[in-house]
């Protein structure tokens, strides 16, 4: 009885889980002011460890950093942000130098590890 009570507790986390993602990747698709402030809520983990890195980062390059801990390619993030997929690649290097990734790992994994 107690097993079958934590199993349905687990389905329903699960599924506010994937609701949550949906939603962030829907205000971020929006390019909803409200997408970086949402991501926060859902994923303080992820904004907590890379301002660890470099608390010098601008709301911006977080929020750059948001899109592509939630797999944005730059052509996407380009798209959604009303910004060249040049300007995009640009600002992804920049964030690469500034969070100290290095050259032979991939951007992506390297978020998903966080």
């Amino acid at each position: 009885m107690l097993l079958s009570q934590k199993d349905e507790e687990n389905q329903n986390l699960k599924q506010k889980v994937n609701e949550s993602f949906e939603e962030v990747v829907q205000l971020a698709k929006d390019n909803s002011p409200e997408f970086f402030t949402r991501f926060k809520e859902v994923y303080p983990h992820v904004v907590t460890k890379i301002l660890q890195i470099d608390p010098q980062l601008r709301v911006t390059e977080l929020t750059l950093c948001a899109y592509f801990f939630l797999g944005f390619t730059p052509k996407d993030v380009a798209l959604y942000t009303f910004k060249s997929v040049h300007t995009v690649r640009n600002r992804r290097q920049n964030l690469r130098n500034k969070l100290n990734v290095p050259t032979d790992e991939s951007f992506d994994l390297w978020f998903k590890n966080l």
